[in-house]
């Protein structure tokens, strides 16, 4: 071995490192160094590696496409469109190596293109709302272990339990509200202790927009009990808080008294102590009443034609900018003819938001978007290291710290070529970690390292862990990720 020449021993210098950090080199029986020796070698050896490490950078090589995940995905066009969508919903599951799901590589089996279309398809039907919005449905389920007995987040102080998310109501219309209650083993709605009559409340926007009344029955028959939970409501297009939940009556139960019958009820989901929520049913839209004014419609339509004549020059400014954003780099004609090739064709059939709606879907289709395309420059040999673009900096930092697309000022600050001066680089890093995005460093990262999202998937064995419900676990989960995201923005020792 020649250790003149470090560089080219490397890897077997790095394996001597080891042993002798260890003590397993020299082997037993043989004249070992004494311990100052020993360290003093480690020392010396490291620091030549670490020399010429920093003299020869070579960061290794990532795929030239790595298709987005799921998460990704999400939260790209949550930033591209300011829709929120349930990718889970959409996309299949993403493979994953070594425990971790950002390793896609460009590989779209005819079943994936198929969901990525009708994903497309679906979420250009949102963001835009067109003319004639066909009726759906869409069920928001409760997990069935989940204790409804106290105030559940995201509901007004003064109820419990219930269910409340944040829903996109496609178009300005009327929808189809419908609850159900849980039941328990038999069928029967559990809860129904009290002989008086209790309230349900619909809630939209944390606004009282229907109450039902839970009576229990004089028989055995609970089916009437919540078959009339059920009111069409006149709605705004764009997010709003759905929520269902119940005010909370005064307890004539101590907490001690209480806590046997919750015990009972974990053990074998029978009996509850008050009714609950199961699940709460959307569908329409009915009597619409046009697409509205929704923040994706304001992301969306930097333009708005008055005449027919200025649709064309519309529709190309609309797609140069969400091109760019989606694509994460400078765009030019080419990259817009595709688009502009779905809106043309649209146009003659239909109205000028529909075809906008037909370009979009283009646009989230095409592997531009949903790849994270980075080539090595022409007159690089194989397996050389290269110093990436500015631009492929800017999509690294943002996927890294974000989980999702540069912004606007990122994306500006690489079009100039400034973002990989150290002093702008900083700049970026902390104005980006500032930023609320970074969450998803620590939660999307737990819940792969740490196995957090196979969270739903266990439950311990309910005799002997009687407490335990989807309150303790979603917990678990934000503890975890609370405590990763300290060790990080604090920069503590791991």
């Amino acid at each position: 071995m020649d250790l003149a020449n470090v560089s080219a021993q490397s890897e077997v210098l790095e394996t001597v490192i080891r042993k002798l950090r260890t003590g397993t080199m020299p082997p037993v029986g043989v004249p070992s160094p004494s311990p100052e020796e020993r360290h003093a070698m480690v020392a010396w050896l490291e620091t030549s590696l670490d020399e010429v490490a920093a003299a020869n950078p070579n960061p290794g090589r990532t795929e030239t496409l790595r298709r987005l995940n799921r998460t990704e995905y999400r939260n790209a066009i949550r930033d591209l469109l300011k829709l929120d969508i349930d990718a889970r919903s959409l996309l299949p599951p993403d493979e994953s190596g070594y425990g971790f799901d950002n390793v896609n590589v460009g590989d779209l089996s005819p079943s994936l293109l198929d969901r990525y279309l009708s994903a497309a398809q679906k979420i250009s039907r949102l963001a835009i709302g067109g003319a004639q919005a066909s009726v759906q449905s869409n069920v928001i389920s409760v997990p069935p272990d989940l204790t409804q007995e106290e105030h559940v987040p995201g509901l007004p102080i003064g109820t419990r339990g219930g269910v409340s998310v944040s829903y996109t109501f496609p178009q300005d219309g009327e929808y189809d509200i419908q609850v159900r209650l849980a039941r328990n083993r038999t069928g029967d709605i559990g809860g129904l202790l009290n002989a008086e009559p209790q309230v349900v409340e619909l809630l939209i926007d944390r606004e009282i927009a229907e109450t039902f009344m839970v009576v229990r029955p004089n028989g055995p028959d609970h089916s009437e009990v919540d078959k009339n939970f059920k009111t069409r409501i006149l709605v705004s297009a764009g997010p709003h808080d759905l929520g269902v939940t119940f005010p909370k009556t005064s307890s004539s139960l101590l907490e001690s008294e209480r806590q046997p019958l919750q015990s009972h009820f974990n053990e074998i989901r029978h009996p509850r102590l008050n009714p609950a929520v199961y699940q709460v049913t959307v569908t329409g839209p009915y009597a619409t009443q046009g697409p509205g004014d929704t923040p994706s419609r304001r992301q969306l339509f930097v333009c708005q034609p008055t005449e027919t004549s200025e649709e064309e020059a519309c529709a190309r400014e609309i797609l140069s900018n969400l091109t760019r954003r989606g694509y994460r780099r400078p765009v030019d004609d080419s990259d817009i003819a595709g688009p502009m090739g779905f809106y043309q064709k649209a146009r003659t059939e239909s109205n000028f938001d529909e075809a906008i709606a037909a370009a979009l879907s283009a646009v989230l289709m095409n592997p531009q978007f949903l790849f994270r395309v980075e080539l090595a420059p022409d007159n690089v040999p194989p397996l050389t290291p290269y110093h990436i673009s500015d631009i492929e900096l800017a999509s690294r930092l943002s996927f890294f710290l974000w989980s999702s697309l540069p912004d606007e000022e990122l994306l500006a600050v690489a079009e100039l070529g400034e973002l990989s001066s150290p002093e702008e680089l900083e700049k970026q890093v902390r104005r980006m970690l500032a930023d609320q995005r970074s969450e998803n460093l620590s939660t999307n990262f737990a819940g792969q390292w740490l196995q957090l999202r196979n969270l739903e998937a266990f439950s311990p064995n309910v005799r002997l862990y009687p407490d335990f419900d989807d309150n303790l676990r979603q917990a678990f989960r934000q503890e975890s990720e609370l405590f990763l995201d300290s060790v990080l923005r604090e920069d503590r020792s791991v």
